[in-house]
């Protein structure tokens, strides 16, 4: 299905496309605002279930959600929000990517084995941000994108709050364009890339524990 300006798109049945996009809402929207408001399935065989266009797109989530697909986001300040009810979640194996904001506003939203949210950071620590009660599962992984400076500039320690609040997260987390391997830590909300693994700081701090007991038994 393609669009282009205005658009209220609403689905509580099943739609599929076994060669593209499935909702496309087109790039001719630059200065318009479009909502698609889901309860049903979207389902693409060949990638993008959601295609947000260039105005400033919001993609609602209720009850019942089924999302096979990526979801790819436009030029301008996309939103998606989860409404799935308290005790719900809304489980997606996808990749979200372009997308400036999540929002569960009731219920749960697991990125589950498998799936992928990208999220641009910019040289200043600030990205897109992500509300509510959202988990990372084990085999889902969070990509950081270097919008403005070098992503090598990320390894020194670099720390962007993209969570709200804490985060269950069991999942991983890469850096595009850096093949290296590094450590990294998510602590109430705030991701920080390219500190010292946790077994390398026991060492580092056994090490001075035991340096600091030397010390005192020569002073004696």
């Amino acid at each position: 299905m393609k669009s282009s300006g205005q658009l209220l798109f609403g689905n509580k049945g099943m739609i599929s496309s076994a060669t593209g996009q499935v909702v496309d809402l087109g790039s001719s929207n630059t200065s318009l605002e479009s909502s698609v408001i889901n309860s049903g399935t979207v389902t693409s065989q060949k990638g993008q279930a959601i295609s947000l266009g260039s105005g400033g797109d919001t993609v609602v989530l209720q009850n019942g959600s089924v999302i096979e697909g990526e979801i790819l986001g436009g030029a301008r300040h996309d939103i998606i929000r989860v409404d799935f009810g308290d005790g719900n979640t809304f489980g997606f194996s996808d990749k979200i990517s372009g997308v400036e904001e999540i929002s569960v506003e009731s219920g749960k939203m697991a990125f589950l084995d498998g799936a992928e949210l990208v999220v641009s950071v910019n040289a200043d620590g600030t990205s897109g941000t992500a509300v509510g009660d959202i988990e990372f599962e084990t085999g889902a992984m969070l990509t950081l994108v270097a919008t403005d400076f070098d992503p090598a500039e990320m390894l020194s320690g670099k720390s962007c709050r993209i969570f709200s609040s804490e985060v269950n997260f069991n999942g991983d987390i890469r850096i595009e364009g850096i093949a290296q391997t590094f450590a990294w830590t998510v602590i109430n909300g705030v991701v920080t890339v390219g500190v010292p693994e946790p077994a390398l700081c026991a060492a580092l701090l056994g090490a001075l524990a035991l340096g600091l007991a030397a010390r005192r038994r020569s002073g004696k």
